[in-house]
């Protein structure tokens, strides 16, 4: 799968999360560079906004990874664990929609601001990049 050249036309706030340990795999990557969220958030027109979930894998963002039986076991083993992951996408989630639409300026901290820093920079959690 590649990126649609329909994402540089597309001109509404997008969000993309993702993580560090898939863009390779010893099989088949579980989130192959060439198509995981940079590739997305590069071409994205602005305002954008990457968030990368530092020692996360592909299958990190599952709530309960058990249910999900074989398939989840093979991607790259997260050093994150699912539960900071899970709170840290939701947290994120939460405040691009409630920024982007609802209009609400004050959730900015908890996207790029001082909230997102402590919370989640600073505690070497995720890094935030934005456009």
């Amino acid at each position: 799968m590649s990126v649609s050249p329909l994402l540089t036309t597309l001109h509404v706030p997008t969000g993309f999360i993702g993580e560090t340990t898939d863009a390779t795999g010893a099989f088949q990557a579980c989130a192959p560079a060439a198509s995981n969220y940079t590739t997305f958030f590069a071409t994205a027109t602005s305002p954008s906004l990457q968030i990368t979930a530092l020692g996360a894998n592909h299958v990190s963002f599952v709530d309960d990874v058990t249910a999900c039986g074989l398939t989840c076991s093979l991607c790259n083993t997260a050093t994150a664990t699912n539960a900071n992951v899970g709170a840290m996408a939701r947290a994120f989630m939460v405040a691009f929609f409630e920024r982007r639409l609802r209009g609400n300026t004050g959730y900015d901290t908890w996207l790029t601001g001082a909230q997102a820093q402590s919370h989640w920079v600073s505690s070497s959690q995720a890094t935030i990049t934005s456009k």
